[in-house]
């Protein structure tokens, strides 16, 4: 009894110790994996997204996660405690009231803010807020994360896209886009005012809502035409302000493409150019004016060298007749002054003429070969009685080098270098006259000469030397001026050495002489004959051949008539004259003449007329030669085109009639050609 009252009881179901010990380690086991659940869920949510768990009721932080506090680059303790009013820039009480009666039940809410980083510097973040409970306190749990970069190239996005459309607003064209089947997607201020709306009530409208029906439907067709060949189309289209202001617009409409070259719509680009078509029409309208002064300026010019010519032409010519009979000295002396008067005034007659061919650009240069020693022989002795008269010494120099022979327009040349010759003759009274030639340059094609006049006259001061070459001005301008002119020529020279690719100048001191310049390019000669230049005497024996000669002279005036017979009687000419065109064109129908020399105007028919019938009916057998005082170019050109095989101008002495003679008479240079 003693003993089994002293010994321990036995329990009924004590484990074995083995069990024992291995559900120790199995609940240790448990709890280790436990802690590294713990120990990860708390790594993810220290590191997965930032997050801020705030105090519901206080609105201050109780903790924040490593993520948060490196994008907020603030210490975890330093954030712990921190109202949230002071991280977040935009926090707003009545948003946070929002927040806890959206959380309470439902998903969390999103909330778009701006955090402060400790540096000051502002975060835009996305966040995400829910509700929870930590030890019976009503937390607010925060994620969010970073959209500071997205939110910048947003609001650059909106920037730029704004100042696109300002650009666009304050383009003064009108634009508008519109969607492939019609639909308008944009436009500017310019387009909206067109249709009296602004540009929000346009887009997603139609062309019918907004145009009157025919109009719409051009714009419709204008569009699908587009749209359907894919290529650009430029129109003008009159159009219609609501306020009554009707435009036309220049329409350039255009495939509107994406960045890959898909058509995704129709560009419209108009621009108002009802100014700029006002602008043509005048301009369009002085033209035609200008053209229309200019053409009757030469129909005036050409009417009034023709009247002014016909006369002259019955003064030189009686003249010249009436100096060949016995007379007196003093009436010997009067028809002098008579045929230099007249000679003068045709001077003048001629300047005008270049002038207003020089101004229209119709004044044409001959290019034909020359002798510069007979040009310069021809210039000589048509001054040298001057000179004589007045005692003054006239030189002719040609420098060495320079080419004997050379290709340009003799007249041209000549009528320039004479202008500066009888300009130092005429200011000069005593002294001389020194004309030198001297070479410039020279190339493979022409050469460059320079002419210089010099004189000793009365000089020209720096103020007088700057007024010389301009139109219709001259040296000496007053009332008293001892020498006339009008101041046409050194203008006409000057605008005739340009054309030959030269220029003009002077040196002048007052009271001591001037030396008067000018260049000119002139072509060397090709191998061909020198052509004739200057007139032949009319001893020449070339003249001899025409004697017997039958010319039928179509003249309508009484005067020019006696004095062109009797030019053509001193050569032994047979003359029968015929007062008309029509009167010419029946004789010819029975008779034969070797040559025919045609007025241009005159009564019942005119010479062109004229011509032509007698071209149609005879060929070009019988040589017609214009004897005109019409002295225009188109009135050349004219003739020529009427069939005529010459053209001399009235006056004219009587050298260049019997250079026209032994040119087209039988026998002559270019008989039967």
């Amino acid at each position: 009894m003693d003993s089994f009252a002293t010994s321990e009881p036995t329990p009924l179901c004590a484990p074995a110790p083995d069990a024992l010990r291995q559900e120790l380690a199995q609940a240790r086991q448990a709890i280790a994996a436990l802690e590294r659940k713990i120990a990860l869920t708390e790594s993810v949510v220290e590191n997965a997204v930032p997050i801020l768990w705030v105090d519901a009721q206080a609105m201050c932080i109780t903790h924040a996660n490593q993520a948060a506090c490196k994008l907020l680059d603030w210490q975890a303790q330093e954030l712990r405690g921190q109202f949230i009013q002071d991280i977040d820039l935009d926090y707003k009480p009545v948003d946070v009231h929002g927040v806890a009666e959206w959380t309470d039940n439902g998903p969390p809410s999103p909330l778009r803010t701006r955090f402060r980083r400790k540096d000051g510097s502002a975060l835009f973040v996305d966040a995400a807020v829910s509700r929870a409970m930590d030890d019976g306190r009503r937390m607010f749990i925060c994620s969010f994360r970073d959209v500071t970069r997205q939110r910048q190239q947003a609001d650059e996005v909106k920037r730029q896209r704004a100042l696109l459309a300002g650009l666009i607003d304050s383009i003064p064209d009108m634009i508008v886009y519109k969607s492939p089947d019609g639909e308008y997607l944009g436009c500017n201020e310019a387009f909206a005012a067109i249709s009296g709306r602004p540009p929000s009530q346009i887009k997603g409208k139609r062309v019918h809502e907004l145009f009157a029906p025919a109009r719409a439907v051009d714009i419709a067709a204008q569009d699908a035409m587009v749209l359907r060949t894919l290529e650009r189309h430029t129109s003008e289209e009159w159009v219609t302000y609501p306020d009554g202001r009707r435009v036309l617009l220049d329409v350039v409409r255009t495939p509107l493409r994406d960045t890959s070259g898909t058509v995704v719509g129709l560009l419209a680009v108009s621009r108002n150019i009802t100014e700029r078509k006002q602008q043509e029409e005048a301009a369009r309208a002085a033209k035609e004016l200008a053209e229309e002064a200019t053409r009757m300026k030469s129909e005036f010019l050409a009417n009034m060298s023709h009247e002014i010519r016909t006369p002259m032409n019955a003064i030189l010519g009686l003249s010249h007749l009436a100096l060949k009979t016995e007379l007196t000295g003093k009436q010997s002396g009067y028809l002098e002054k008579i045929l230099s008067s007249g000679q003068h005034l045709l001077g003048i007659l001629n300047d005008i003429l270049d002038f207003s061919k020089v101004e229209a650009g119709k004044l044409d240069l001959e290019n034909t070969v020359f002798d510069l020693s007979r040009l310069l022989k021809d210039a000589e002795d048509m001054v040298l009685e001057k000179c004589l008269a007045k005692g003054l010494s006239l030189r002719f120099d040609i420098a060495p080098g320079v080419p004997a022979r050379l290709r340009g327009d003799p007249l041209r040349l000549g009528q320039v270098l004479l202008n500066y010759i009888h300009n130092a003759v005429k200011f000069t009274q005593q002294g001389g006259v020194v004309v030198r030639v001297e070479a410039e340059s020279s190339d493979s094609d022409a050469a460059v000469l320079r002419f210089l006049v010099s004189d000793t006259g009365i000089g020209l001061t720096q103020e007088q030397s700057a007024r010389l070459f301009r139109s219709f001005s001259q040296a000496d301008t007053s009332t008293t001026r001892r020498f006339g002119g009008t101041g046409l020529g050194l203008a006409i020279c000057k605008k005739l050495a340009e054309l030959m690719g030269g220029a003009v100048g002077v040196e002048s001191a007052y009271g001591q002489g001037s030396t008067f310049w000018f260049t000119a390019r002139l072509a060397w000669p090709c191998e061909h004959a020198l052509a004739a230049h200057g007139a032949q005497p009319a001893t020449n024996p070339a003249l001899t051949h025409l004697r017997g000669r039958t010319v039928l002279l179509v003249e309508d005036n009484d005067i020019n008539q006696i004095v062109a017979q009797e030019l053509l009687d001193e050569l032994g000419l047979q003359v029968e004259i015929a007062e008309n065109g029509q009167v010419a064109v029946d004789r010819l129908a029975v008779a034969a003449y070797d040559l025919v020399l045609m007025d241009m105007q005159m009564p019942v028919m005119d010479g062109v007329e004229a011509t032509k019938i007698i071209r149609g009916r005879m060929g070009a057998g019988i040589p017609i030669v214009a004897m005109t005082a019409n002295a225009m170019r188109q009135d050349r050109e004219k003739c020529l085109a009427a069939g005529m095989d010459d053209f001399l101008v009235k006056p004219f002495e009587p050298e260049q009639l019997h250079q026209v003679l032994v040119r087209w008479l039988p026998g002559g240079k270019n008989a039967g050609a």
